[in-house]
């Protein structure tokens, strides 16, 4: 898929800070449907100064990749990196260029540019049995369980602890699909 988005030309770029026109490229990407994988997609409604700002602050460590076709924004990924892995936060394509296998090239350049910095794995939330879970085994990730600590910070969080209720509600977090890079 990955060669296909190539033949298509589609180039991935790394982003620096600070680019306007690829934050025009990224709103225009949030405000081509308002429903995304049968859902109702939450970041359609934002406003472009959000986009602005977000895109022209990112941190010097964090990832930021563009997918370009013809000098037109039609993919991002973002991954905020740590000491030994990168977490991708964001990864999100033009939906009339799907046929360009826009999200292989983004994931591919992603584990290219973690490889380059010395990063060992590159992670992405949630797997399961769904169409996204299939697309993150076809592109290599694995699933490990990853152990998580809550550390209560106010008197409600506390008690929630004693309870037990944070298990009912973020159960699903402890899972990430990784890459070994």
């Amino acid at each position: 898929m990955v060669r296909k988005s190539q033949k298509c030309g589609v180039e991935v770029r790394e982003i620096h800070a600070g680019d306007s026109k690829f934050a025009d490229g990224v709103f225009k990407i949030h405000r081509e449907s308002p429903v995304r994988r049968g859902r109702f997609f939450k970041a359609y409604n934002t406003p472009y100064e959000w986009f602005k700002r977000v895109y022209e602050d990112i941190p010097p460590n964090d990832i930021l990749l563009g997918a370009y076709l013809h000098d037109e924004v039609v993919g991002v990924l973002r991954a905020v990196v740590g000491e030994t892995f990168a977490d991708i936060q964001t990864i999100l394509g033009l939906m009339k260029h799907f046929d360009k296998a826009i999200m292989n090239a983004l994931i591919s350049g992603a584990v290219s540019v973690c490889s380059k910095r010395g990063i060992r794995y590159l992670a992405y939330m949630r797997m399961g049995d769904d169409d996204l879970s299939a697309f993150k085994r076809h592109n290599g990730f694995e699933k490990k369980l990853v152990p998580r600590y809550y550390v209560p910070l106010t008197i409600l969080g506390k008690i929630v602890l004693k309870l037990g209720l944070h298990r009912f509600r973020f159960s699903f977090r402890g899972i990430r699909e990784v890459i070994s890079v």
